[in-house]
């Protein structure tokens, strides 16, 4: 049974920092995370030990870096923070936004979560940031997933602003966001093809309808066809798109 909305309103009422990359994600197969009771630096005098998390801020440096980078850290409304958890970023169609005028999507029973598209952009270049700085596996799908949302919203101003504010605190920017024609091409590249094919959002529902990948994605993207992305992977019509 999916969550009740507002079933936390203190937490609702409280602003969080959000890990894009999910610290569980990239802590779960440490062994500090996994037996914190072999560190001795984990152990209280009570013969208590730390939780996992706990334990590897304390002694591994590559997750204490990266649980603190800012580049991962993102504010969040504190009960969609709680209802994340540590999901995958997905596309999750057939499910209802149950968050007010934030377009959050959540599916519990699949463990998967949908930014707005204003922020999926911003979601992808964290999601690369993180793997590239401290050797994060993406799969191949979150990478093709990640690079179509990347190239969909590209950095605004705020994007670059706060970009280089933490640039000046860490030493380091994210090239993601300050290379971006480098690594995703131009965001007009990048568009749909719509205007030069004359497509329009119309009648087609199914793959066997489009003549190509670029058609099913623009249907899927523009005009909301979602039945063309049965798996859910932002990847529309495996028989076209492979």
């Amino acid at each position: 049974m999916r969550r009740t909305v507002r079933q936390d309103p203190a937490r609702a009422q409280r602003l969080e920092a959000e890990h894009v990359f999910p610290a569980a994600q990239f802590g779960n197969f440490r062994p500090c995370w996994q037996e914190p009771e072999r560190f001795p630096e984990c152990v209280k005098d009570s013969g208590k030990a730390l939780t996992g998390r706990q334990c590897c801020e304390k002694v591994d440096p590559v997750f204490e870096a990266a649980h603190n980078d800012l580049y991962n850290l993102f504010p969040a409304e504190g009960e969609i923070n709680g209802d994340c958890k540590d999901f995958n970023w997905r596309m999750v169609p057939g499910v209802a936004r149950d968050y007010g005028r934030c377009a959050m999507k959540i599916d519990a029973s699949i463990r998967r979560v949908e930014p707005p598209n204003a922020v999926k952009g911003d979601i992808a270049r964290a999601m690369f940031y993180m793997s590239a700085t401290y050797g994060f596996k993406l799969s191949d799908q979150d990478r093709q997933l990640f690079t179509a949302w990347a190239r969909r919203d590209p950095p605004d101003a705020w994007e670059q602003t706060r970009n280089q504010h933490i640039a000046a605190i860490q030493g380091k920017d994210n090239p993601f966001i300050s290379q971006y024609t480098v690594k995703f091409g131009s965001a007009t590249a990048a568009a749909p093809l719509a205007a030069k094919l004359a497509w329009t959002c119309g009648a087609k529902r199914t793959c066997d309808q489009m003549s190509s990948c670029d058609e099913a994605k623009f249907y899927l993207t523009r005009c909301g066809v979602k039945s063309l992305d049965r798996d859910g992977d932002g990847v529309p019509c495996a028989s076209l798109c492979r």
